[in-house]
């Protein structure tokens, strides 16, 4: 979906049951600081790796 749209980066949201995953939005600037610092994940760090060309593992 994000290739389609030509963009980079985006927060998908879901409700999420037993049995099924529903899709309610893709978000091209999503809110995602408030789980990097919930459960200590380097969510920036990994971003601008990808977006100043630094991480090793992004696509060519």
């Amino acid at each position: 979906m994000m290739e389609k749209l030509n963009i980079h980066f985006a927060a998908f949201d879901f409700i999420v049951n037993e049995h099924n995953y529903t899709f309610l939005e893709l978000n091209a600037n999503g809110q995602w600081q408030w789980l990097e610092e919930e459960l200590n994940l380097g969510i920036s760090d990994k971003i601008m790796e990808y977006l100043t060309g630094e991480n090793k593992y992004a696509e060519k």
